[in-house]
């Protein structure tokens, strides 16, 4: 099987399209999907975006992360009269650092509870393989852990765009968390249990982290909701 993620950006100034409507029973209907979660734009916390499309303006509205026999299935599944096309495209490698597990509790197809942060990013112009695989992988995998209340860490490393004009990506992460107060309140999201000092250090080892394999001025982060149309138990999505 193969992964693939699936994007949507809106203008700034159109209304928040109808994805979850759209896409939760076409992909829960679809033969060729054999698990796939729907991920789409939380306005009322939009005070959490960061970024849009590498300068082009729009918004990150929506993503699909689908998984199929082969990738080659995925034009049949967006062409449908009336269905949304896609912004962009990335066949990507899929790990699980923090899996939902026995957390899971709710149906698939349902809203899970609480939020997620997508984000797209780039890595920075000269940065080698082997430092953004030590840093994001091997570093912040444990600072991931140890700094945020994530019940979910998807990890997804782009391997190729599938469609022409994608936005450069080399990485797309979901990170959730079963209460919105987790992402908006700094000493629940820095796990700092109240403790000033706790909370500074962690946002000064979260920051320096990222940006030493983010490009910052290219990155996109989303406040949005999920949908586990089909998971495949136990680490999906």
């Amino acid at each position: 099987m193969e992964k693939v993620c699936v994007a949507w950006w809106r203008d700034p100034e159109s209304a928040v399209p109808p994805l979850a409507d759209v896409l939760v029973p076409l992909l829960a209907d679809a033969p060729a999907v054999r698990a796939a979660t729907v991920h789409v734009e939380s306005p009322e916390h939009a005070e959490l975006r960061h970024g849009s499309n590498h300068g082009g303006g729009g918004l990150l509205t929506g993503l699909a992360s689908l998984w199929l026999d082969s990738y080659q299935d995925l034009p049949e599944l967006f062409v449908l009269p009336g269905r949304p096309g896609a912004g962009a495209a990335w066949l990507v490698s899929e790990s699980v650092p923090t899996p939902y597990g026995d957390a899971f509790t709710w149906a698939e197809g349902t809203r899970s509870p609480g939020l997620t942060l997508v984000t797209l990013f780039d890595k920075p112009a000269g940065l080698s393989e082997g430092e953004l695989y030590r840093c994001w992988h091997g570093l912040h995998r444990a600072t991931t852990a140890e700094c945020h209340p994530f019940t979910s860490y998807v990890r997804n490393e782009v391997f190729r765009s599938l469609r022409p004009g994608a936005p450069p990506v080399r990485g797309i992460v979901t990170e959730s968390a079963p209460d919105v107060a987790d992402f908006l309140d700094p000493h629940r999201f820095y796990v700092s249990g109240g403790d000033p000092e706790r909370l500074r250090a962690n946002q000064r080892r979260v920051f320096g982290e990222v940006t030493s394999f983010i490009d910052m001025d290219t990155i996109q982060v989303a406040p949005m909701t999920e949908y586990v149309v089909r998971r495949l138990a136990p680490t999906s999505p």
